[in-house]
């Protein structure tokens, strides 16, 4: 599954993240790689699922 987490700020997306990557660590999915710096924050998890923080501006039109 690829999923997106939309936020009005970038900081409020990689929050919300960051909350969905605590759940899955405690239904057991392991991380298999987790970039996260000052405009990206994208997880892959080991049962290929990817998430992403994107701003909600006109710049991010291109994400679904």
């Amino acid at each position: 599954m690829k999923g997106i987490v939309w936020g009005s700020t970038f900081a409020s997306a990689s929050e919300k993240l960051t909350e969905i990557v605590d759940r899955y660590i405690k239904a057991g999915y392991e991380i298999e790689n987790q970039v996260h710096s000052k405009n990206t924050h994208c997880v892959l998890f080991t049962n290929g699922d990817t998430w992403r923080a994107v701003h909600a501006s006109d710049n991010a039109r291109g994400n679904k």
